[in-house]
């Protein structure tokens, strides 16, 4: 609780220090695509979320632009992922109080709750689990008609359907060409960096760590 605490405080100092740039980083034309689907106030609520992984973003490396801190962080991700199978960036309790900071319709226009019939390890099967965290793609929300616009000029997301449709969730076929080939992104984009947030929020440990901390919050 106390870490998750710390690394709250440390972000939310990060975002001050980053704001300025932050805040050129949000003013783009991604935001004209944004407007034919969303309300005004709900773009407030999507720009927090890029917001946020801006500022964890930028502070591993607080002397470049967005576009090569992006593409310094997401190196450095993959490199981690390769070497230790994991991809995790987000404490997981702090994932779950920022997005529970935000307006749950726009939350839900983009995610949706997961229906788990049970959970599996090496040693333990829990089935139907109550409460337990998991978020997986929205298919039937407004960001997904905004996948469709993008795939018009992105050939990276003309393909999102597709993998999304075959599997109803994100997947490594999406996770790893953006993390591991983001050399062919322009970070400066928002639209990118809003489908890169929104990915890199849905990163998840390890199930047999996901399941020992559940189990931990249930006793």
């Amino acid at each position: 609780m106390r870490r998750s605490i710390l690394i709250f405080v440390i972000l939310t100092f990060s975002l001050i220090q980053v704001e300025a740039q932050i805040q050129s980083g949000l003013d783009s034309e991604g935001l004209q695509l944004l407007s034919s689907y969303y309300s005004e106030k709900e773009i407030s609520e999507i720009k927090k979320i890029v917001c946020f992984i801006d500022s964890i973003v930028l502070s591993e490396n607080f002397n470049s632009n967005l576009d090569s801190a992006y593409h310094y962080f997401l190196d450095k991700l993959c490199k981690e992922g390769y070497e230790t199978d994991e991809m995790l960036i987000i404490d997981p309790d702090l994932n779950k109080k920022f997005l529970s900071s935000l307006d749950s319709s726009v939350v839900y226009d983009i995610w949706e709750k997961c229906e788990v019939l049970s959970v599996q390890t090496w040693d333990t099967i829990i089935h139907n689990p109550p409460d337990w965290p998991c978020l997986e793609f929205n298919i039937n929300g407004r960001y997904y008609e905004i996948i469709h616009e993008l795939g018009k000029d992105y050939e990276y997301f003309k393909r999102l359907p597709g993998y999304i449709d075959d599997c109803a969730c994100i997947s490594a076929s999406i996770i790893m060409p953006l993390i591991c080939g983001n050399e062919s992104f322009d970070f400066n984009d928002f639209n990118i960096r809003l489908w890169t947030s929104i990915v890199l929020l849905c990163l998840e440990e390890p199930v047999e760590k996901k399941l020992d901390r559940y189990l931990e919050k249930m006793v």
